[in-house]
């Protein structure tokens, strides 16, 4: 059964009814008719003091909203462009061996929940694959069968112990850290 479309002036009365609240009005009224109100409600869901009725805490701004999703949207492009590098590389049979990376992540996302680097990269080390690889095994990790990246570069790098994997990156006991483990 579907549900009767609601105008953007409906969305916003219904988002003002469940305590949401506007800093600008019509800017809300131009995002909304570019963002698809089911889209934001992703972003708004941590923020609501009840889940069933959908009312939001008292310090809900729309704009707060907004700022999630950009901040996703612009994340999702940086991780896109990291992982379409590295896709690059390997799809033209390129080396990955000591490359130094034109692009790649910035590693001030320093240790989420304990599970990323205890050990900060040194600069010459954010120029190598370590980093981009980090973050795909970090990413990989929300994913079922997450275990498989990261065993077969743990396994790889196991493979070929006469190999100096610190030309890409990796430092010594890099397999000591959250990440790895």
């Amino acid at each position: 059964m579907n549900k009767p479309a609601y105008t953007i002036s409906d969305q916003i009365a219904l988002l003002k009814h469940r305590g949401m609240l506007f800093k600008n009005e019509s800017k809300a009224r131009r995002l909304l008719n570019n963002i698809s109100y089911y889209r934001l409600k992703g972003y708004w869901w941590d923020v609501q003091s009840d889940t069933v009725l959908h009312t939001f805490r008292s310090d809900v701004y729309f704009e707060d909203i907004i700022e999630r999703y950009d901040f996703d949207r612009r994340l999702r492009i940086i991780l896109f462009e990291s992982i379409t590098l590295i896709r690059n590389i390997i799809a033209h049979h390129a080396r990955l061996w000591n490359r130094s990376m034109v692009k790649r992540p910035s590693m001030q996302l320093n240790n989420p929940a304990g599970a990323w680097l205890v050990r900060l990269l040194q600069p010459v080390q954010l120029n190598k694959p370590f980093a981009i690889i980090s973050c795909m095994v970090y990413l990989c990790g929300f994913l079922q069968d997450s275990q498989d990246i990261k065993s077969k570069i743990v396994n790889l790098v196991n493979s070929y112990p006469n190999v100096p994997v610190y030309k890409l990156g990796f430092f010594n006991q890099w397999q000591s850290e959250p990440l790895w483990k």
